[in-house]
């Protein structure tokens, strides 16, 4: 992972983009493209799938909507800036 950042949609929706390294990037879109939709967990839950964008210089990033939940939203989080420590910022 190169970079994760917890921002909010125009709603006000928490919002985690995680930008993977070079080599990372290849291997999700190898494994995206023979197995399928990648599963994710976050904070070992299950959270709905990412919206997959790949930039014209090959970058991956994976945006994560946090539960609609806003006590669910806050303990993600939470986990997340434990986990990653967040901010690593996304430029």
């Amino acid at each position: 992972m190169k970079c994760a950042t917890i921002s909010r949609s125009d709603d006000g929706k928490g919002l985690l983009r995680i930008e993977l390294n070079y080599f990372a990037s290849q291997l999700a879109r190898q494994v995206e493209q023979h197995e399928g939709p990648l599963n994710t967990l976050l904070c070992l839950e299950t959270i709905d799938g990412p919206q997959v964008v790949v930039d014209s210089a090959g970058k991956t990033v994976f945006t994560y909507k946090l539960s609609a939940s806003p006590q669910k939203a806050k303990e993600q989080e939470r986990c997340v800036r434990v986990r990653f420590r967040v901010p690593m910022p996304c430029r």
